[in-house]
């Protein structure tokens, strides 16, 4: 393994308040990274070899984790792990924000990110800044709140 998410989502599956509850006993940890070590008969798309990461409802905090084809998605070989555990936060934030049942954010709009400075909220600022919002955020403490800040003033869009 590569690398593993530590995530409020994992938070909440070890405290048992997540929408669904592992048996138990069972391995924490909701998304990981790392390189393909053997891949299920049925597997078309990746091999052993491939780096990736996955999204997982547990087990990624274990050594080896085991994760479904469709939730699992190649990485760049100029990403690293750590970083690719991100991906996850990236993409709940995008169905959050641009599903038409959900927000369905549109540029020109203004969405307020509280919790601005945690992994879905910075995703959900650099979303935002994609589709053409304009942005407010809010967190906790000021370190937090120039977190927030920092990633909108970010010049890569």
């Amino acid at each position: 393994m590569g690398a593993a998410g530590v995530s409020f989502a994992a938070n909440l599956v070890v405290a048992g308040k997540y929408q669904r509850k592992p048996p138990l006993p069972f391995t924490p940890g909701t998304e990981c990274a790392g390189e393909i070590i053997e891949c299920g008969a049925a597997v078309t798309r990746f091999k052993p070899g491939d780096r990736v990461c996955a999204a997982l409802d547990w087990g990624a905090y274990a050594e080896e984790a085991v994760a479904w084809e469709v939730n699992t998605y190649p990485i760049p070989d100029n990403l690293s792990y750590a970083q690719a555990t991100n991906f996850n936060s990236y993409a709940t934030s995008c169905a959050a924000l641009t599903w038409p049942h959900l927000l369905n954010l549109q540029a020109g709009q203004t969405l307020l990110v509280h919790g601005a400075a945690g992994a879905i909220g910075l995703a959900a600022i650099d979303i935002a800044k994609i589709i053409g919002a304009t942005v407010i955020a809010t967190a906790s403490t000021e370190e937090k709140r120039a977190a927030a800040l920092n990633q909108g003033r970010g010049s890569r869009y």
